[in-house]
């Protein structure tokens, strides 16, 4: 008995130092501030584990003393997980914050699709963006993503 105890311990320890995978699938993020929410100002970001390049803030508080206002990301990198963000109204000078968690919202395959966020006062508006498909009236040739999803978030 003492050594099957033993045993299940050490393999309970084991499996406790494994870390959890997760898949990575190309996919992006993006926003652009100027464009699309000029009366606003991201204070700062991030979205999933923040580690790849563009979904956190992390780096241009670091290089510019701010966060970036545009960012566009299409990498291979774990999908969903949190979304993070912290934004002031130039206007009012007010600040928001939502942390939303993007794991049951968005579809199983995720492949080529964008995550979009924009802002308005107290509102975090998240939108998902088709991966693009050939033109059929010009053959090769991609139309622009569209738009199938938008999630807004109140507080």
């Amino acid at each position: 008995m003492n050594i099957l105890c033993r045993f299940v311990w050490t393999m309970l320890l084991a499996l406790c130092g494994c870390g959890v995978t997760v898949p990575k699938v190309e996919h992006g993020f993006e926003f652009d501030m100027g464009r699309n929410s000029p009366d606003f100002e991201i204070l700062q970001f991030r979205y999933g584990d923040g580690r790849q390049e563009g979904t956190s803030s992390e780096v241009g508080w670091k290089k510019f003393g701010k966060s970036p206002q545009s960012v566009q990301v299409l990498n291979l990198m774990p999908v969903g997980g949190q979304l993070s963000v912290k934004w002031k109204s130039r206007r009012s000078g007010k600040v928001f914050e939502r942390e939303i968690d993007l794991t049951l919202l968005l579809p199983p395959d995720m492949k080529g699709r964008r995550i979009r966020m924009d802002v308005r006062e107290g509102e975090l508006l998240i939108y998902l963006k088709s991966p693009s498909k050939a033109s059929k009236a010009l053959p090769g040739a991609l139309v622009e993503p569209i738009f199938d999803k938008a999630l807004l978030f109140r507080g």
